[in-house]
Parts: C-alpha cells; sequence; structure tokens
C-alpha cells in the first residue's frame, strides 16, 4: 500500500503528463465538492466522478480513535450496553474543500483541508 508521500512523489513524476483540463503551473489546486464524488475548481470549473481519482480512506468512514464503555454487564444473555466514544473520518460530502493534484490524466483529490 502506497503512502501519501509515496504517491506525491509519483505526482511529482507525473507532472508534465498532460489532462484536458490542466494547471498551467502543475500546482497543488484548492477544489470545493459539489457531491461525495464531484469537484468545482474557480477557473477550471466542476470535475465528475470519471475524471477525479480519490484515497480509499476518504470514501468511506473510517475508524481512527478506538473508544467505547460498556455501561452494564451482560449476564444471562451476554449483551452489554455500551456507549461508543470513538473518532471516525467521515467520506468526503458537498462543502468539503479538498487539495487536488494531476495524476494519471486525472485529478487526485489528495485530501480534505480543514482550519485548525
Amino acid at each position: 500500500m502506497k503512502t501519501a508521500q509515496d504517491l506525491l512523489k509519483i505526482i511529482q513524476e507525473q507532472g508534465s503528463r498532460k489532462s484536458l483540463r490542466y494547471s498551467k503551473d502543475h500546482s497543488i489546486l484548492c477544489g470545493m465538492m459539489t457531491s461525495g464524488n464531484t469537484c468545482e475548481v474557480e477557473g477550471l470549473g466542476e470535475f465528475q466522478a470519471d475524471e477525479l481519482l480519490f484515497l480509499e480512506i476518504m470514501t468511506r468512514q473510517t475508524l481512527t480513535n478506538l473508544d467505547f464503555k460498556i455501561k452494564k454487564g451482560g449476564g444471562e444473555t451476554h449483551s452489554h450496553d455500551w456507549e461508543d466514544k470513538s473518532d471516525y473520518l467521515k467520506p468526503l460530502k458537498k462543502g468539503d474543500i479538498v487539495a487536488m493534484v494531476p495524476f494519471c490524466d486525472k485529478y487526485l483529490v489528495i485530501g480534505r483541508v480543514v482550519e485548525l
């Protein structure tokens, strides 16, 4: 499995490849998701799902920190009452700001951009 660093190295090597709506300076682009799999970039328009690639982790809910507490023991039935306080990375959705780069004649969405 490739890491984000490995992907960025490949992206740099692929930087000279042409795309229909290629950024002239081959820079990282900032886009806004218009749905879970489409994105708009100012000056380049809206990219449809078949023009984009995504890191798999951004396409489904992913557990990032496991934290649950059992409130009651199971007794004879062995069922438990528990509370899930785990953290999850949510899939991309409309309104998310993302970073994207040209990659293999498409654009690779490399991550959601957030303010801390």
